[in-house]
């Protein structure tokens, strides 16, 4: 991926495409994803925060908005749901591991 004087070398690895299969069209979005690759420009850059993925026990009462408010996305419950393998109508069960995006300064540790 170049952009201007600097390039960010990328490998891609793929199944081979077999014509007509679903194999093939998923080697197509693959090559799709990678032509959609750039570079930051450096105001965006800067703006750019870390997140990482916090894995916390649900407790009793909890419930899945409550707990997608909670996280660093914008995306909300359809990141919580899609996160932690929940369809809509999955309730929370008390004591379950669930997946939260967090930012880096919300570290406690």
């Amino acid at each position: 991926v170049c952009g201007g004087a600097h390039c960010r070398p990328w490998l891609a690895a793929t199944s081979p495409a077999v014509r007509g299969s679903r194999r093939s069209a998923r080697s197509v979005g693959a090559l799709w994803s990678l032509w959609s690759l750039r570079l930051f420009p450096p105001p965006e850059a800067a703006a750019l925060r870390p997140r990482y993925i916090e894995v916390v026990k649900a407790g009793q009462g909890a419930t899945v908005a409550g707990l997608a408010q909670s996280m660093a996305s914008d995306r909300g419950e359809a990141l919580f749901r899609m996160l932690n393998g929940l369809d809509a109508a999955a309730e929370l069960r008390p004591g379950a591991a669930v997946k939260l995006v967090r930012r880096t300064t919300d570290r406690t540790e």
